[in-house]
């Protein structure tokens, strides 16, 4: 999940009983997704296939980068 840290709290204090706008900011600010991970060694690439997300058009995507380890941290 990815999320603003700017978002504002909601007033109610309670997410089930957000305003329009509050509701508004946290689709706008916030994403969520899950998948599967494959990692290339041979040419240090991970691929991310999004099985779901709280975007839908994101849905049975692929995301390809580079990756890098270093002292037990994935990059």
């Amino acid at each position: 999940m990815t999320s603003r840290t700017d978002q504002p709290k909601f007033a109610s204090n309670d997410r089930n009983q957000g305003t329009n706008d509050e509701y508004k900011v946290v689709g706008q600010g916030s994403t969520d997704h899950f998948g599967r991970y494959e990692f290339n060694e041979a040419d240090k690439t991970i691929t991310f296939t999004i099985e779901t997300s709280t975007f839908p058009n994101l849905n049975g995507n692929s995301r390809k980068g580079p990756f890098s380890i270093s002292c037990n941290e994935l990059s």
